[in-house]
This record gives structure tokens, sequence and C-alpha cells, in this order.
């Protein structure tokens, strides 16, 4: 039972780092910061994610080890993961500047969950606030053409943004990037003898690499 999954693959639903290549790309190519579109909360809430390297050594750790039998497992990287230790790393791949989250409560909207009660069972719906997200983000006009150009430039296999299911592929980036506090335990597979470990970090940078070799993504600076 993975967090986000970190891996490279032609049909992007669901993946956290094309859309983040994308949109990263984009703005360097625009000549603009790479803004982070969520509050200072979401910035320094602990997050987990789960590389798809990872997952499958620990499949094959499950399969091969017979204590494993018929047991349900979580499984992620063993990495404390922020978005605010993460988005100067990542800005630093691409050579460009970025922008912290604001400080000014009114440049941000409120989003409230559907489920209520949530997940747990008891208290309010989860609250909160984005200052864009990428979905407006990818169907701006310039956003549009700077892509085509990007797609010309580097002989890219990805469609135009306005040919691609905008709403699902950068939807899902928006849902991480709002900052839910997700904290796997691998306490279980721990005592009964894993200790995979993976930096995220270190594999979203390898991700996007992959990306760049599948000609979906401009190169990332080496």
């Amino acid at each position: 039972m993975p967090s986000g999954i970190l891996g490279a693959v032609p049909d992007a639903a669901m993946n956290l780092v094309f859309p983040l290549g994308v949109y990263a790309s984009i703005q360097k190519h625009l000549g603009e910061k790479l803004e982070y579109p969520c509050d200072l909360k979401a910035w320094e809430t602990n997050r987990c994610l789960s590389s798809s390297m990872m997952n499958g050594y620990m499949e094959e750790w499950a399969v091969l080890t017979d204590t494993a039998k018929n047991e349900k497992f979580n499984t992620m990287d063993g990495t404390t993961f922020t978005w605010g230790s993460f988005w100067p790393k990542f800005t630093g791949w691409y050579g460009m500047d970025y922008e912290r989250p604001s400080l000014d409560d009114s440049a941000y909207t409120e989003i409230t969950t559907r489920f209520d009660p949530p997940p747990r069972g008891f208290g309010p719906p989860g609250k909160y606030r984005t200052r864009f997200t990428l979905v407006n983000w990818a169907k701006q006009e310039k956003v549009r053409n700077a892509w085509e150009e990007l797609i010309s430039e580097h002989g890219l296999s990805s469609d135009k943004l306005q040919d691609m299911d905008i709403d699902r592929i950068f939807g899902f980036a928006d849902g991480s990037l709002l900052g839910a506090p997700l904290d796997l335990t691998m306490n279980k597979a721990r005592k009964m003898g894993w200790h995979g470990f993976v930096d995220s970090n270190d594999a979203i940078r390898e991700v996007l690499g992959e990306f760049a070799e599948l000609k979906m993504i401009p190169p990332v600076k080496k």
C-alpha cells in the first residue's frame, strides 16, 4: 500500500513528477520564478512518497519472505519529505529562482474537502489554502504557447497542453501540493526484516531524468 508513486511511465495519470517537470520547464522557458502555490502550513507539512523502484524491491522481498505470506504492508521510501525542503533543490536542478508561500492571508482561496466527517471518522472536514492551481496555470495561453515551443525545440513526444487531460494530470499534482499530512508507518515490515530506504528527493530527480529520456519533458540540468 504505497503513497504517491514516483516513476516514469508514458501515461502520466496520477503521476506527481511529470506535471512538476512540465511546470518547471515552462516557467524556466518563460524566465519566471517557480512559485509554490499553497500556504506555509502545506510547505512545512511532513509527507511520505513511494518510489517505484523501492516498491518493486519490497514486493520481491514480500514474495521471498515466508513470514510475509498473505500479509499486507505499507510501502514508502523512509524519507522525511516536505515541499519546503524539496522546492529549493527542485529549482536548483533547473537553475531558476523560486517563490516561497505568501504570508498574506488574503492571497489564498480556502478549499474545504467534501468528506464530513473526514476519513478518521470524527472532526470537521479538512481545509486547505491555495493561491493558484496547476490546472488553471496549464490552461493559460502563454503557458500553452511556451510548451509548444519546448516541444519543437526538444523534439518532445508529449501532446500539446490543450490536447492533454489537464484536469486529471495536473489535478493530481495540485492535490499533493495542498500539503495533507501523510506518514505511512513501516513498523510492521521493519519488524519482519525489511529495511529498504531511498531519499525521495533523489528519486524525483532520477524520475525527471527518465521522463526526459522518454522525450516527455525537456532535459534537466546535470
